[in-house]
């Protein structure tokens, strides 16, 4: 379903590209006709693949910044849970195809020039064996809200939007009047085995002021908002929020550790050190911490 309120920030590609670089992606759907002079799709479990193309795409494009995407590991979480043989394979598979993509830098000659950054989106955890009481849609809908989970379900009349994840986004059309609202918040407040984080709590975590909703009913400590006790994994939650984040390359410190980051930091760092400014619509800080004095 489309996103509904949409302020897109430019992406790292765009603000590349506007600055004349040469910009690629391999896998990276996120950056597919965003910015990329060439894009190519290996195969999201495909971390060899993924290995080549980026090679390719230094060597023979002369692409200048490159985003690629290691799915595998994504995908064994979600199928088979976080703990698994599948998931430990999966990782194994990204470090021997990371490991050789260093070798192709190393043998191009411009490893020591390269700015790298490894980082994951999200974490994943397993499905709790507990469900809250009450899906929020079918707890709107039998109040008699008319809501949309879809953009099948999406019509005019649709007062409540409720986009699904690890938690629940809660985004109120314009129609819908305060006393309203007010009758959502106290049905969604109801569910047992969840928390209703409204506006002012979410802006206090710095969630995204369009992204994030206008209320979010999150599972309390051992609920899932559904699937409870199935294999797989899920994320976005607010226990998946701690991925990795490493950096490498000319102008970061060597050895040091940061304390607190976060994802939307990575963009303008980066920038920072070829020195490019980054789009006013951009979220984020630069790390100086990571950074060279």
């Amino acid at each position: 379903m489309e996103h509904p309120r949409e302020n897109r920030a430019e992406t790292i590609a765009e603000t590349l590209h506007r600055a004349g670089w040469k910009t690629a992606a391999a896998n990276h759907f996120m950056l597919s006709g965003k910015g990329t002079d060439f894009y190519v799709s290996p195969g999201y479990d495909e971390s060899e693949k993924t290995t080549d193309a980026v090679l390719d795409l230094l060597k023979n494009k002369h692409a200048q910044f490159v985003a690629a995407i290691y799915g595998a590991p994504d995908h064994a979480g979600h199928n088979c849970g976080p703990r698994s043989d599948e998931v430990k394979q999966a990782v194994l598979s990204v470090d021997a195809a990371v490991g050789r993509l260093v070798n192709g830098l190393k043998a191009m000659g411009i490893f020591e020039d390269t700015l790298i950054t490894f980082n994951a989106d999200h974490g994943m955890s397993g499905f709790e064996d507990k469900q809250v009481s009450v899906e929020p849609a079918t707890a709107l809908r039998k109040a008699g809200f008319k809501v949309a989970k879809s953009q099948a379900d999406l019509k005019p009349d649709t007062q409540i939007i409720v986009i699904s994840a690890g938690v629940r986004l809660i985004y109120f059309r314009d129609v819908v009047p305060e006393s309203e609202r007010q009758k959502a918040l106290q049905i969604l407040s109801s569910i047992s085995g969840a928390e209703v984080l409204d506006r002012k709590r979410l802006d206090e975590l710095g969630c995204h002021n369009d992204r994030s909703g206008d209320l979010i009913v999150s599972p309390l400590p051992g609920f899932t908002m559904s699937r409870a006790g199935e294999k797989g994994g899920q994320h976005g939650r607010f226990a998946e929020q701690n991925p990795i984040l490493l950096f490498r390359g000319p102008g970061f410190k060597k050895g040091a550790t940061v304390e607190s980051a976060h994802t939307v930091d990575i963009v303008p760092t980066l920038l920072k050190l070829v020195g490019v400014e980054p789009a006013k619509t951009v979220d984020g800080k630069v790390i100086t911490a990571a950074l060279e004095p």
